[in-house]
């Protein structure tokens, strides 16, 4: 009796699938994961040389023009400039961003750092 169910497969397949189940799915999840890191990256890469430029048009107004900026070419992700800055006629916007992580609690932070020069060549 033993002997027999050692050697017959039947649910050899249903036991098979069930045992790989978990892990497609965590392969699947992690590949949407990196989908999203991708994602995330080129638009916070976006949002911070739009608010650079914008923030370089216009230095009397950087830091406003550049959060403005940053949050409307970010897609729906969070992002928050977090300095500006203007030396020798270059204007620095400095940005972080945060992705969403479906494999964790936790969001994924990215911070990004664009110079961009002025207009006028002067920080004024």
């Amino acid at each position: 009796m033993l002997r027999r169910l050692w050697t017959e497969e039947t649910g050899a397949q249903s036991l098979e699938f069930v045992a790989l189940l978990p892990l497609v799915i965590l392969a699947l999840l992690t590949m949407l994961q990196m989908a999203f890191l991708g994602y995330a990256f080129v638009v916070i890469e976006t949002s911070a040389r739009e608010a650079a430029l914008a923030a370089a048009r216009d230095p009397g107004a950087a830091s406003a023009r550049a959060t403005a900026t940053a949050r409307t070419a970010a897609g729906g992700l969070s992002v928050s400039v977090t300095s500006v800055h203007c030396s020798g006629g270059d204007m620095t916007v400095k940005l972080e961003g945060e992705a969403p992580n479906l494999l964790f609690s936790s969001p994924i932070s990215i911070t990004r750092k664009v110079t961009m020069p002025t207009q006028d060549g002067r920080c004024s």
